[in-house]
């Protein structure tokens, strides 16, 4: 009979990929907690109609795990943090004192093909503000954001960090007479620019204009928007390509944001404006931003997200206000992966010792070893610190060649005998491999 293979889209983490994964979390975690925030864990099962009001098409339809629990419940596992934090937050949103910074890591799944970059489990850093409606939050969360991967120590071309606006959109379209009911079609286009060759955007344009009767103000807008390079560009010298943006109020905003980020010289080299960048989720209402590994073989966002101040109405918030990111591990993985930036001997985390089992001895004996201040002030005049060390006991008897070999084979530090002449005379003999 044939083993039971994994799941389809799902990935053990054994041995070296779970140190890498280690590696990822507690670098996150520990930049999270060094701007202070607070770690939270949210359910891994929701109502499913959390996702399906607000998530988008995609996500909360034809993504997302849902089914009909044994009490006749229609629930999902979560495919996002977002609108279950949001859901936790809401519960005392009104009465506590403000803002809450909040970070998560945590695995989601979604139902979509596995690829390059993609699976069907993953895990995800989720980093949030809640209370604070100004664009010194938004500011906030994007410099959070920027050193979640400056952590890793990146060159300066190695990635881009691109920032947009929702509500500069829509103030642009209504400022090109383009009726409400269409704003949702056209940025959906917008989201897409990054994925299409010219004959593409340009299929796509013609039945976009039919569809939706679309007049050459906006046609000649979309047709400026794919055409310009943005990474080459500083923010006013694309506000100077399309005139359009300096006629609305929502560009002042997003200057601001500019101006603070430029004044940091660790951020001044990846930030750019991107006006195709306005994320696909329906939810967000505000200043919105991707990053992307430079490297063509990694095409998927590092990271995105912005702000989503009309989510709280789910939970009978009028005005709940927030902005937060999300960032996976697989696109992280590929992007450490393209620039060499996985630290040396990642497994090797401290010191090692191999205690092995010898002739006449019983396992007890190194049990209460291993505790005992003798064992502590033997490895001291070896300089190896206590919290560093890792204990590897024997789980069966060998004798001292074979324990030698087997502790350099796997690459262990030291190497502890204590048999009955060790007990004997109240001695530890510790060698160093």
């Amino acid at each position: 009979m044939q083993g039971i293979g994994a799941y389809p889209g799902t990935r053990d983490f054994l041995f070296k990929d779970y140190a890498r994964l280690e590696y990822i979390f507690n670098t996150w975690r520990r930049v999270c907690k060094k701007f202070g925030y607070d770690e939270y864990i949210i359910p891994l099962l929701e109502f499913a109609e959390l996702y399906k009001a607000k998530s988008g098409d995609e996500l909360g339809s034809k993504q997302l795990y849902e089914f009909i629990d044994k009490g006749g419940r229609e629930v999902a596992i979560r495919p996002e943090a977002t609108p279950s934090i949001t859901r936790a937050i809401s519960r005392f949103y009104k009465q506590a004192p403000k803002p809450f910074r909040v970070f998560s890591i945590l695995n989601f799944m979604r139902y979509e093909r596995p690829q390059s970059g993609r699976m069907r489990e993953f895990w995800q850093l989720n980093v949030d503000i809640f209370g604070e409606d100004n664009v010194l939050s938004d500011i906030q969360i994007i410099s959070i954001a920027l050193e979640t991967i400056l952590a890793f120590g990146p060159s300066q071309n190695s990635f881009r960090f691109y920032i947009n606006s929702r509500n500069l959109m829509e103030q642009v379209f209504k400022a090109l007479g383009l009726d409400f009911s269409h704003y949702k079609p056209v940025l959906q286009f917008i989201d897409r620019f990054g994925k299409l060759d010219s004959n593409e955007f340009k299929n796509q344009l013609v039945s976009l204009r039919q569809n939706l009767s679309l007049s050459k103000n906006t046609t000649d807008f979309l047709e400026k928007l794919y055409s310009i390079s943005f990474e080459k560009l500083s923010f006013k010298e694309v506000v100077s390509q399309v005139p359009v943006f300096a006629k609305v109020d929502a560009i002042f905003e997003l200057q601001q944001v500019f101006v603070h980020l430029s004044k940091d010289s660790a951020y001044a080299p990846f930030v750019y404006f991107n006006p195709t960048i306005v994320r696909g989720l329906d939810y967000y209402d505000g200043i919105v931003f991707e990053a992307f590994d430079t490297s063509p073989s990694n095409r998927r966002a590092l990271l995105g997200g912005g702000r989503y101040n009309t989510l709280g109405h789910l939970f009978g918030i009028d005005s709940m206000s927030a902005v937060g990111f999300g960032k996976g591990n697989y696109t992280l993985e590929a992007f450490l992966d393209n620039w060499n930036l996985w630290p040396k001997d990642l497994e090797k985390s401290g010191v090692t010792i191999f205690v092995p089992i010898l002739k006449g001895m019983k396992y007890s004996d190194y049990t209460v070893l291993v505790r005992s201040n003798e064992f502590t002030k033997a490895l001291e005049k070896q300089g190896v610190a206590i919290d560093s060390l890792h204990v590897v006991l024997g789980t069966k008897e060998m004798g001292v060649t074979q324990a030698l070999r087997f502790a350099a084979k796997r690459g262990y530090d030291f190497i502890l005998f204590y048999g009955t002449e060790e007990a004997t005379h109240g001695t530890i003999n510790i060698k160093k491999l």
